[in-house]
């Protein structure tokens, strides 16, 4: 499946290329496309005016894109060549969007609920 590479830098899929013994089979590239799509969704999602307010995209708006930029900059570099990048902008996005989520659990709003129960667990009956 073809992610940004072939379709901006006008590059091939790399793992044939660089087949070694610890290279992934072609399918398991296949998560970058729900993984850029579900960014493009976000993306518009918060770029539409009325939610540019919202208080969720307000906390991790920026911290999102930048994590995506870095993302896409990351996919581009690996499909392109140009490895000596590839080190640094995986760990960048990924710091991003760790920002993004850390932002997001600090402040629930008022009406949520736990997702995760708090009461302990039920003891066993006996054997």
């Amino acid at each position: 499946m073809p992610t940004l590479g072939p379709l901006l830098a006008g590059t091939e899929e790399g793992a044939e290329a660089y087949d070694t013994e610890i290279t992934p089979p072609d399918y398991a590239f296949a998560i970058w496309g729900p993984i850029f799509a579900a960014s493009a969704a976000n993306a518009i999602q918060q770029a539409i005016p009325a939610n540019r307010v919202a208080a969720t995209n307000r906390r991790s708006g920026w911290w999102l894109a930048g994590a995506y930029s870095a993302n896409a900059a990351w996919s581009l570099a690996a499909q392109s060549g140009r490895f000596r990048w590839t080190p640094y902008l995986l760990p960048v996005a990924t710091g991003l969007a760790a920002q993004a989520y850390r932002r997001q659990q600090a402040e629930q709003p008022a009406d949520a609920q736990r997702i995760t129960p708090v009461a302990p667990p039920a003891p066993r009956p006996p054997c």
